[in-house]
């Protein structure tokens, strides 16, 4: 009943302040007009988080992780808003296509797979969705260069990383992600260039032991990019931490 309901109404943007109607086979009709611009125009930019964790990739993101962008993102992977994966998948394949960064040969994308507890919780990957969706919403000129593998796995159970400062969160994560037995060092031969994916960029904790996973299995992660960055004025040291949701 209520997948039927979902048809038949509109339903509210993210954003609260409007309703949108279904329009068929456009992958952004999960948001209004005034939001669709912030995740699909909104300009790509490098982010360093602030201490930068050791072994952290260069990372770039699509926008930041305010507003509409932040409430996107929550309604998406915590509040089953589902619908929204499609235009959130135009927006990483954004930043994927403008990467500033010279990727030449097969590129290999990693999902970063989320805790035992969230995919319970969730009941779904919600990265790996995304970058699912992304590959094949690139143009076939493109695509044949790019595939996508679950390299990582959770090793042992992490806290909640929400409100914890960058050194407690750096420590919360360590050592919490292998390679999945079997697969990296073929995926490795296969496509030697790695980009980590992610939802939220936050300290850089979760990203950098990502890296350092795929490092202790003799593989080199070339970038990463997330669809969302927490961005904090540097020069005043503002830990600036998100209040809700589950990144890194």
């Amino acid at each position: 009943m209520r997948a039927l309901t979902d048809l038949l109404l509109p339903l509210p943007c993210p954003c609260g302040e409007r309703w949108v109607g279904r329009r068929p086979r456009d992958p952004a009709a999960a948001v209004c007009d005034a939001c669709r611009p912030l995740l699909l125009d909104a300009t790509v930019q490098h982010v360093r988080p602030y201490p930068r964790p050791p072994g952290l990739p260069p990372c770039w993101a699509c926008a930041a992780y305010a507003g509409p962008v932040r409430r996107c993102l929550i309604a998406y992977k915590e509040r089953g808003r589902r619908d929204l994966a499609p235009v959130l998948a135009l927006a990483l394949m954004r930043v994927l296509r403008e990467l500033p960064v010279s990727i030449p040969g097969p590129v290999l994308l990693v999902p970063v797979p989320p805790s035992r507890a969230a995919l319970r919780e969730r009941g779904f990957d919600h990265v790996a969705l995304l970058v699912r969706l992304a590959l094949r919403l690139l143009p076939r000129s493109a695509s044949a260069r790019w595939g996508w593998s679950p390299l990582l796995h959770p090793v042992r159970r992490v806290a909640d990383q929400a409100g914890l400062p960058a050194t407690a969160r750096a420590a919360n994560v360590a050592g919490s992600l292998g390679l999945r037995p079997g697969i990296g060092r073929r995926a490795a031969e296969r496509s030697p260039r790695l980009v980590l994916v992610d939802d939220v960029l936050t300290s850089g904790a979760t990203m950098a032991e990502a890296a350092r996973a795929l490092r202790a299995g003799g593989l080199r992660t070339h970038a990463a990019v997330v669809l969302a960055a927490v961005l904090r004025p540097e020069y005043r040291g503002s830990s600036a931490l998100p209040s809700r949701g589950k990144t890194g």
